[in-house]
């Protein structure tokens, strides 16, 4: 049986939101013809937060588009930076925030609250939610990635989101698992990058209770990601089984 509509809404944010909060983008330089040549690296950030894939600098803002199944724009800042982790921000087309909170070791970066996203997501969509991580496992992004290299994270949310004036009380187990492959050249609208290709694969287990009767939805995604060094995720191409295609693409980012 097919799911009813919000419910199909809410396990699509729920894989979209898990790329989102999964992506970090990066330099300073505008825009550009796709057809420019390679972009050039930029400095990296010191400290347990130095990832050769992903730069940590206070005060860096980039810019996504998203296409596909789920539509808009949404621009990332890094708002703090400690010696063990950093805080970042989204703000999503419409004006809905999310703030989420990462965790870092020797370069190995880790996303501690990637329900904020969800719930974020969700709000732009007409409808409202408040969910939170009540445990996380595994890492995001390894300090160092080389082809064949694999890793994972799981993690638990819970909460409840509106649809329609009616309260419904939501859980889910996502976890995910993702290899590397080798570099490509990825030309997007924010430039042409020397990227590695990343390979995951999604699982979510999704719950929503309405009436006392709980309803289990299982889905799942196949998501290839391409993180460009000293840059960040410069695009992701995604399939949700029985829901459709989305895409998300660098357009524009701004390092200090």
């Amino acid at each position: 049986m097919a799911l009813p509509r919000p419910f199909s809404i809410l396990a699509l944010l729920v894989i979209t939101s898990m790329l989102a909060a999964c992506n970090m983008p990066a330099p300073a330089s505008p825009p550009g013809d796709s057809s420019a040549a390679v972009t050039e690296p930029a400095p990296q950030t010191t400290g347990q937060c130095s990832n050769p894939l992903q730069p940590v600098i206070l005060g860096a803002t980039w810019t996504y588009s998203m296409s596909g199944i789920t539509t808009g724009t949404f621009t990332r800042s890094i708002t703090a930076v400690r010696d063990d982790g950093f805080t970042d921000q989204d703000v999503f087309q419409g004006g809905v925030t999310r703030t989420g909170e990462w965790t870092c070791a020797a370069g190995a970066l880790t996303a501690l609250s990637p329900a904020e996203g969800i719930s974020g997501m969700v709000q732009t969509e007409g409808m409202t939610a408040e969910f939170q991580t009540r445990s996380a496992s595994g890492i995001t992004l390894p300090a160092i990635v080389r082809p064949g290299d694999s890793w994972s994270q799981n993690f638990t949310i819970e909460g409840t989101q509106s649809i329609g004036g009616q309260d419904v009380q939501s859980t889910g187990d996502m976890s995910y698992s993702c290899t590397a492959a080798d570099n490509e050249t990825v030309i997007v609208a924010a430039g042409a990058f020397d990227a590695t290709r990343v390979g995951c694969r999604i699982n979510a287990t999704i719950t929503v209770t309405m009436s006392g009767v709980e309803v289990p939805t299982e889905v799942t995604s196949a998501a290839t990601m391409w993180y460009a060094r000293s840059v960040g995720m410069v695009k992701t191409e995604n399939e949700i089984a029985d829901i459709g295609h989305s895409t998300i693409e660098l357009t524009a980012y701004t390092v200090p």
